[in-house]
């Protein structure tokens, strides 16, 4: 059992399963991630062909789906689906963002405007920090995405379009020679973008100190400490006075902007939550502070001390794109039961919108019958 056996029937039937769920949920039932390297362009749709490959299988008649490993090879799933006459097409990384350009072109002109190569650990650290960004959606990113090769090319490109360069000019995007002579005409203000981009999209967390059982939020008193510091994407780790009790990815926040009032900041984290339950010691989380608390009781945390301490208990700190989809999954499943609780005109337009629906309102001989108190 294994790709050899799917067939065309069973490959369409998953491909109408990913289009009827939607990307994210296919993959996740699954057990796959959205970054996909070969895409079916069957009907004008893509799909990725390991995802669609895997799922196909649990089609086939007492058959089940494949694990992502066994789909990992590109050049076998793209050979089997070929050879049942499916057109699979190579997914290009998108083109370099201005973002992305500011820092390649800074680290140009840190190594003195000469471009480095694959082996350089500058080179290396760039690649992962640009892999790390959220400018282009997972699913998107396609073959070798932002992979030191490509980083090096692309410091070449950046190179060969400085004046004096009198080699061979590589092919290069259009924007480069703009950002080249955006550093040229300034390269101290072109420096202190790139550090505030850095700075931006660094891995952040935070231990913050609560005397509450930790539900689905964290109410942030603004009126101390800045609130500011704290955004969307940002981990939370949580701990009382004895205990680390867990932590969760911050998905959203609510913030309180009326000046004439006590300012309270809702973190939502709650489809991301991870209950550790005491398995790190305080002392444990202290070492991985990186200054003392605020008014407010946070604190910055080095955010690979406590992938590490995480990793010393099998607790994975998963990325932000996998929170990002349980997050959608559970407002998903939210708009569903408020949807089943209006009447049908509501459903068709006729009513107000189900978020701005008020909850019924039970009476004395309502909750009499229904056992409500």
């Amino acid at each position: 059992m294994g790709l050899g056996d799917i067939t065309a029937d069973a490959v369409h039937a998953a491909m109408a399963e990913h289009d009827r769920m939607g990307m994210a949920e296919f993959c996740e039932r699954y057990g796959f991630d959205l970054s996909r390297n070969y895409v079916i362009t069957d009907g004008g749709q893509r799909r990725g062909t390991r995802v669609i490959a895997a799922a196909a299988h649990g089609h086939l008649p007492g058959r089940s789906a494949l694990k992502p490993l066994e789909v990992a090879d590109d050049a076998l799933v793209n050979q089997t689906l070929e050879g049942l006459q499916f057109k699979v097409k190579k997914l290009s990384p998108p083109t370099w963002s201005r973002d992305e350009l500011i820092l390649a072109c800074s680290q140009l002109f840190s190594n003195d405007r000469v471009a480095q190569r694959v082996n350089d650990p500058a080179v290396q650290e760039l690649a992962a920090f640009l892999r790390r960004l959220p400018i282009h959606a997972q699913q998107d990113r396609g073959l070798n995405f932002r992979s030191v090769s490509s980083v090096q090319r692309k410091l070449f490109d950046l190179m060969t379009r400085l004046p004096g360069y009198t080699g061979k000019k590589t092919r290069g995007g259009a924007q480069d020679q703009v950002i080249v002579g955006e550093f040229l005409a300034d390269e101290a203000e072109m420096h202190r973008l790139a550090a505030e981009i850095r700075a931006a999209h660094d891995a952040k967390a935070w231990a913050v100190f609560t005397a509450n059982v930790p539900g689905s939020s964290y109410v942030h008193d603004g009126a101390a400490g800045n609130p500011e510091q704290l955004r969307e994407g940002h981990v939370i780790v949580l701990y009382d006075d004895e205990n680390v009790l867990g932590f969760g990815r911050i998905s959203r926040i609510e913030r309180n902007t009326d000046v004439t009032a006590q300012a309270k900041h809702v973190l939502h984290y709650g489809g991301t939550w991870r209950p550790l339950d005491g398995a790190i010691g305080i002392d444990d989380l202290d070492e991985a502070c990186t200054r003392e608390a605020s008014p407010d009781g946070i604190r910055a945390l080095d955010a690979g001390k406590l992938e590490a301490m995480l990793a010393r208990i099998a607790v994975p700190l998963s990325s932000q794109e996998a929170e990002t989809r349980a997050v959608a999954k559970i407002e998903a499943m939210r708009r569903i039961v408020i949807a089943r609780r209006l009447p049908l005109a509501a459903r068709v337009g006729r009513l107000p919108r189900a978020d701005v629906v008020k909850p019924r309102r039970w009476s004395a001989t309502d909750r009499a019958g229904s056992g409500r108190t």
